[in-house]
């Protein structure tokens, strides 16, 4: 039942979604409560401008999940619901969707699965009732993941981390080794007819921060002196 009331002897419009109701022109007009979104509204005959605001039935009824994350056996879970309506929404009813009919499952804005398991995945929404009519939410879906796959995915973080480590440290030992290796080169000096003494640079299985420089002269000594890596002497030779 919807009134509009100004006063006595009066002639009233009704509007249905916007558009004017032709069997009702008194002040209260009887209504069936529908299941979709409807809005009424009233004006006095001859001042069309002058509309009441619409009362209308629950619309834009929404349900989620209220969850920080996807729910794992064992938590609780809250589903809300939530829905525009004037008058107010007076009842929330939740219903899990089967193969063979819809099971109500209780009333109320929010409903809470305690220690949920993998049974409880599912399809779920909600109902929002008024004096006006009601209005389905769409499903929402409820995926519950078994304890196995959250340890699995604990173990394999775990494991992957050390490989992880073991690879970035191989890779710092490879490049501190490219680093500190130096290219190796032989320098020669041509001997002279005179003295024939030549020098020459052996850097083979050296260290990189130093070379040894061996002065090798034909001599009935046959002697081998070795001498710091200084390339004058090389100079002099020549």
């Amino acid at each position: 039942m919807t009134t509009c009331a100004l006063s006595n002897n009066r002639a009233y419009i009704w509007y249905k979604n916007g558009q004017r109701v032709s069997d009702c022109k008194s002040a209260s007009c009887s209504v069936a409560a529908v299941s979709s979104a409807v809005s009424y509204s009233c004006a006095l005959e001859g001042h069309d401008g002058l509309e009441s605001p619409p009362v209308y039935s629950p619309k834009n009824t929404r349900a989620v999940v209220l969850s920080s994350g996807e729910p794992v056996e064992g938590d609780l879970v809250t589903l809300s619901c939530s829905s525009e309506a004037k008058p107010p929404v007076h009842t929330y009813s939740w219903f899990k969707q089967r193969a063979t009919a819809d099971t109500l499952l209780t009333t109320g804005q929010n409903y809470s699965i305690r220690n949920i398991s993998s049974q409880h995945s599912g399809l779920y929404y909600c109902t929002a009732h008024s004096q006006m009519g009601r209005h389905n939410s769409t499903p929402v879906h409820l995926d519950v993941l078994a304890v196995a796959w959250k340890l699995h995915a604990v173990w394999g973080a775990a494991a992957l981390i050390p490989a992880l480590l073991l690879s970035l440290l191989a890779a710092a030992l490879c490049i501190k080794r490219k680093r500190g290796a130096k290219k190796v080169t032989e320098i020669q000096c041509v001997p002279t007819s005179e003295d024939d003494i030549y020098t020459a640079i052996n850097p083979i299985n050296m260290s990189p921060d130093y070379d040894s420089l061996l002065i090798v002269q034909d001599s009935a000594n046959d002697s081998y002196t070795p001498m710091k890596p200084v390339i004058r002497p090389c100079e002099q030779a020549q």
